[in-house]
């Protein structure tokens, strides 16, 4: 089985699956590959869409789009893919994996200057130390670990909930631009012009989560999108916060329940 037609094929399968990963993933693992799911019996909706010339004119695209923005699709039986992601039909990157270890560090959007302050410092010593930062490239947490990792010289990784070039925020753009410039990485499962949707950040932790050795949760209130990247994380560590502050739900919830250990 040819290597470049396969990943051909599983773009394919994607845009008849409506960009959505996880569908395309089982029916990869159901048949065994995608080139074996394109001759097989599949739902006769998805056999449609596979058959419309604009599944090859799509798959076609990805493959420009990623050589014009520096970008390249890997599947499992690449030697640079990630050894703890096991349920992706692919995934695209912009820039550099790291050999090293990894850390994650997640938390709230809308963290206060504690959870600002906290971040920045763990992720400073963490990339000062030679192991890479993980986040998901949100405002909150996630930019001032990225940023952190970014100022002691260290490498990053930002795993999205949009393509590589789905971003519409120029801002943020501009710090994805900064971490492949430095040698980091920019990495999502979804096409690469994919815009971002709430159904896509779960899977979007689910990545961050499996890159990472140990995954830490800075703040976040009772209702968090890290409760989806904790599901998936080895080891979790909590930073304990101000007990009357709404940030400090999650972590406390975390550390009282023991599915995390203190960090202090």
């Amino acid at each position: 089985m040819s290597r470049d037609a396969e990943l051909h094929a599983r773009l394919r399968l994607l845009y008849a699956l409506y960009g959505d990963p996880d569908r395309a993933h089982k029916v990869v693992q159901r048949h065994g590959s995608a080139l074996a799911a394109l001759e097989a019996n599949i739902p006769a909706g998805t056999r449609q869409r596979l058959l419309q010339p604009q599944s090859t004119t799509v798959a076609d695209s990805q493959l420009r789009l990623a050589e014009q923005v520096g970008a390249r699709w890997l599947l499992p039986t690449d030697p640079e893919w990630p050894s703890g992601l096991s349920d992706s039909p692919a995934v695209c990157l912009r820039g550099a994996l790291s050999l090293s270890p990894a850390v994650a560090i997640v938390g709230s959007r809308d963290a206060d200057e504690y959870g600002l302050g906290v971040a920045g410092r763990l992720a400073f010593a963490l990339a000062h130390a030679g192991i890479s930062v993980v986040s998901g490239a949100a405002l909150g947490v996630d930019w001032a670990a990225h940023v952190a990792a970014l100022d002691a010289g260290g490498h990053t990784l930002a795993v999205l909930g949009t393509g590589v070039c789905g971003e519409t925020s120029a801002q943020r753009n501009a710090l994805l631009d900064r971490i492949v410039e430095a040698g980091g990485g920019v990495m999502s499962e979804y096409l690469i012009e994919a815009a971002g949707h709430k159904k896509h950040y779960p899977n979007r932790n689910r990545i961050v989560a499996r890159l990472a050795g140990a995954t830490v949760v800075v703040q976040g209130k009772k209702k968090t999108g890290c409760r989806h990247t904790v599901k998936h994380a080895a080891v979790v560590f909590a930073v304990p916060g101000d007990v009357t502050s709404a940030q400090s739900h999650y972590p406390h919830e975390l550390l009282s329940s023991g599915k995390a250990q203190w960090l202090k």
